[in-house]
C-alpha cells in the first residue's frame, strides 16, 4: 500500500455572535482551539464587527482539502492505496529477469508495485456494493 498527496489549498470562513461578552468569548477561544490544533489550517486572520448590536467575529483562514478526481485518488485519499500486486488481473512474470508486464485489464508497463488503475478499485466498489 502507499498514499499520496491530494490536497490543495481552500479559503474557509467562520462567524462567531453572542449575545453577551461571556459566551462570545468561550466561543472564540473554542474556534481559536480548533484553528491551532488542525496542521492543515494556515494563514488565520480575524475581524471584529463593532457595527452589529450582538458581538460578532469572522474568521478567515486557508485550509488544505482533499481534491479527489477518480475513484483511486479517493481510496487513497483515506490511506486504503493499492497495488498491482492486489489485484487479480495482474499476472507477474515467471521470468525473474521481467519487471514489468501488462495486466489482463490492457495496462501496459506495470510491475508489482505500481499504483492501482481505476479499474481496480471500481471491481473493489462492486464487490462493496453487493
Amino acid at each position: 500500500m502507499y498514499q499520496r498527496e491530494h490536497k490543495a489549498k481552500r479559503r474557509h470562513h467562520i462567524v462567531v455572535t453572542a449575545n453577551n461578552g461571556e459566551d462570545f468569548q468561550r466561543k472564540l477561544e473554542e474556534v481559536e482551539q480548533m484553528l491551532a490544533e488542525d496542521p492543515d489550517v494556515e494563514n488565520v486572520t480575524y475581524v471584529y464587527n463593532m457595527a452589529r448590536p450582538e458581538h460578532c467575529a469572522y474568521f478567515d483562514y486557508e485550509r488544505k482539502d482533499e481534491i479527489c478526481k477518480t475513484i483511486a485518488e479517493e481510496y487513497e485519499a483515506r490511506g486504503q492505496g493499492y497495488c498491482c500486486s492486489d489485484c487479480v488481473l495482474y499476472h507477474p512474470s515467471g521470468d525473474r529477469r521481467i519487471r514489468y508486464t501488462t495486466c489482463d485489464a490492457g495496462k501496459p508497463r506495470r510491475a508489482a508495485d505500481s499504483c492501482a488503475c481505476n479499474e481496480f478499485y471500481e471491481m473493489m466498489e462492486a464487490l462493496l456494493r453487493r
